[in-house]
């Protein structure tokens, strides 16, 4: 399998400040769906989750209330 590819990368005021890159090429193979389903399921945003299952919630001392109006204080 031969997948040619060129790029380039233009530095447009000498400094660094602004580039534009691209590239062309054939890109031979199945299509990387990982591209597609990272942008949901890999935000960039959080920084932390825990998963909480049985009673591990009420051992934290963390209360909620699905009531927009009755939220714990």
């Amino acid at each position: 399998m031969w997948s040619p590819r060129v790029g380039f990368n233009y530095d447009v005021s000498g400094d660094r400040s602004t580039q534009v890159r691209g590239g062309l090429g054939l890109f031979a193979g199945v299509p990387p769906g990982v591209w597609l389903s990272n942008q949901y399921s890999n935000t960039g945003v959080d920084f932390a989750r825990a998963f909480l299952t049985g009673t591990d919630f009420d051992n934290l001392g963390l209360q909620a209330s699905a009531d927009p109006n009755a939220q714990p204080q």
